[in-house]
């Protein structure tokens, strides 16, 4: 049985190369396939370029607020200096290669077996899954346990007029626009969730109009009202135009309206021409599907696997177990929670789970492993609701983990508090001309616990992991407050928030 692996992995994003690192911790043998570049979406086509694109974004802005803050160039107009998409795209790609040979370092280090190709799998007789490999490693490999970590692809929905080809060529992912040389003229983007208001953010500081179109109520709408109010009004107020409670109908081209002297790809012209479902219509010269991802099956559909929803999730449990003994899923293939920090959590969980089951032992307790307190007992799958973060990048930033607002008084009435500290009165933000948003914190006053909290303002992402520690610990508002936080930093706007949430932050009037 040497030649049997004793974990595989098919997948080497978030969700696979952690679950591959943390079996190797063991003494089992372990391998992982990976037929593209190791780090999945959120390294190569997701997280890390964006957040490259993000930086490049806050240095145009920052380069804007220059003269004010006695900044001069040399007689040369601040407020005028060049773009260069080609030099913004390789700089991007040039970090996302060297990311990646560095998992390719950790997998090798750690004693993984990487066997590049594309894979499938089957269910033999002798309880051992095999997988057929075609690529650099070409071969049937055999394993114990199977962790599916094959992540997730674009939504893109059915809209009418987007067959025709000069239409199609003008229509981008969030794949295929991180791999543009170019900068759209403007830029319409069906879908005000992270993706699309990042995106937005990113095109709109390089120099695209850009458009966003959301067919519910407001943009971003999990997030608590008050936040999704302020990112609203920031993103008109920086000239990003907003439609809500409309979906796109149908996407025209007109060759009248292109600009011959350029290419398709040129940005210059405005040729599409979007029909709204209220009757409007936009025009743009690109459009940028972000509604939204769903799994890659093409590796688990034949296997008769539980799924849910119309997308195909693998149902699995909460040891990342499936309908198959055996056999694991993390990530985004299972749909918990979409997002690259919950993907390694669950591969974790899953190698975890996985090598309990190889040594016989009993199941994890997740009620401790994962960190579920009181919120909703007995019930951990409210894990990835109550203590995973969740950001959205740009200025400003969001952060926010656990309930909103209105969710906690569905659940708790009358015995939720709100706490609340804007960043005006912060003197670190005020000193870097930092004054749009706050931090906001919601209580359970009955037993002075932690339901939520939310952030928009600088540092939100950063600041939002120390909620997160707060709120796995089970500290109460009173033992948040006795911490001592330095000064003058960000950090202090969500200390000041924890006090505000029973009448105790000095940096307000007192609560009457």
């Amino acid at each position: 049985m040497s030649d049997v692996f004793d974990v595989l992995v098919i997948g080497g994003g978030p969700a696979g190369y952690s679950a591959a690192l943390h079996a190797s911790r063991s003494d089992y043998r372990i391998a992982l396939v990976e037929e593209r570049e190791l780090g999945g979406t959120c390294l190569n086509r997701g997280c890390i370029p964006t957040k490259a694109y993000l930086d490049t974004a806050g240095i145009l802005r920052s380069l804007g607020d220059a003269e004010k803050r006695g900044i001069d160039f040399a007689g040369a107009d601040p407020g005028n200096f060049g773009v260069s998409m080609k030099r913004i795209l390789a700089f991007k790609q040039r970090i996302v290669k060297k990311m990646s040979a560095g998992v390719a370092v950790l997998l090798r280090e750690s004693g993984v077996r990487l066997l590049r190709g594309k894979a499938s799998l089957s269910i033999g007789h002798d309880d051992l899954f095999h997988i057929p490999v075609e690529g650099s490693d070409a071969g049937e490999w055999t394993a114990k346990k199977v962790v599916l970590a094959t992540g997730s692809l674009p939504a893109v929905p059915q809209i009418g007029g987007t067959d025709a080809p000069e239409t199609a060529s003008r229509i981008l992912t969030s794949d295929s626009i991180l791999e543009i040389d170019f900068i759209p003229k403007k830029l319409a983007i069906i879908g005000g969730g992270v993706i699309g208001i990042e995106m937005g953010r990113i095109f709109h500081a390089f120099g695209s109009e850009v458009h966003i179109i959301e067919a519910m109520p407001a943009i971003a709408p999990f997030l608590d009202d008050e936040i999704g109010k302020t990112l609203a009004e920031t993103l008109r107020g920086d000239g990003i135009r907003i439609t809500t409670n409309a979906g796109v109908a149908h996407i025209s081209f007109d060759s009248s309206r292109e600009n011959a002297e350029n290419s398709k790809n040129s940005g210059n012209s405005l040729p599409l021409e979007l029909a709204l479902t209220d009757g409007t219509t936009i025009d743009a010269s690109h459009v940028l599907v972000a509604a939204g991802r769903v799994p890659d099956r093409r590796i688990t559909a034949h296997l008769g696997l539980d799924e849910y929803g119309s997308a195909g999730f693998v149902q699995t449990d909460w040891e990342m177990k499936t309908s198959k003994r055996g056999l694991f899923a993390a990530g985004d293939l299972n749909g918990k929670c979409m997002l690259a920090h919950a993907a390694i959590k669950m591969g974790r969980l899953a190698a975890q789970a996985a090598m309990q089951e190889l040594a016989g032992a009993d199941p994890i307790d997740f009620r401790h492993f994962v960190g579920c307190r009181e919120c909703f007992p007995n019930q951990v799958e409210h894990f990835f609701t109550c203590y995973t973060p969740v950001c959205i990048y740009g200025e400003p930033e969001i952060g926010y983990i656990g309930l909103t607002e209105a969710v906690a008084r569905e659940y708790f009435g009358d015995r939720v508090t709100v706490g609340r500290f804007p960043f005006a009165a912060n003197g670190r933000a005020v000193a870097g001309g930092h004054r749009t948003g706050f931090a906001k914190v919601v209580r359970d006053s009955g037993n002075d616990r932690i339901l939520g909290v939310h952030i928009i303002g600088p540092g939100a992402s950063e600041l939002i992991n120390e909620a997160s520690l707060a709120l796995y610990a089970g500290l109460g508002s009173d033992q948040w407050s006795a911490a001592v936080h330095g000064h003058p930093t960000f950090g202090e706007t969500l200390l000041e928030a924890v006090a505000d949430s029973w009448g105790g932050s000095i940096h307000l009037p007192k609560k009457r």
